[in-house]
């Protein structure tokens, strides 16, 4: 399936999500900075102002949680993986049934 830019939306939710839109500007114009920010380059004060111009719009606590969440997981495997290069010990099969490259 080739990829799409962005998805098609329903005709009905058309004017909600142009309002979500503009009332969410700044957090995802937060989020692409942070997207386009090398993963270990994102420090503490990084993911603070995201999440305080998250608090600020208005965001819902779990909303915010599950963003954290994302960014601290990637920013985690990274670490681990870039450890297990840095080591050596590479395919390295995890209880989870993953494995590392």
């Amino acid at each position: 399936m080739p990829h799409i830019a962005q998805r098609k939306i329903a005709n009905g939710l058309g004017s909600h999500r142009k309002v979500q839109l503009t009332a969410n500007a700044d957090t995802e114009k937060s989020c692409a900075v942070l997207a386009r920010t090398r993963v270990d380059q994102i420090a503490r004060d990084t993911l603070q102002k995201f999440m305080d111009v998250m608090r600020k719009e208005g965001n819902a606590p779990d909303t915010m949680a599950l963003e954290r969440s994302v960014v601290s997981r990637i920013c985690v495997e990274n670490l681990v993986l870039h450890d297990l290069r840095r080591t050596g010990a590479t395919r390295l099969a995890l209880k989870t049934g993953h494995a590392f490259l």
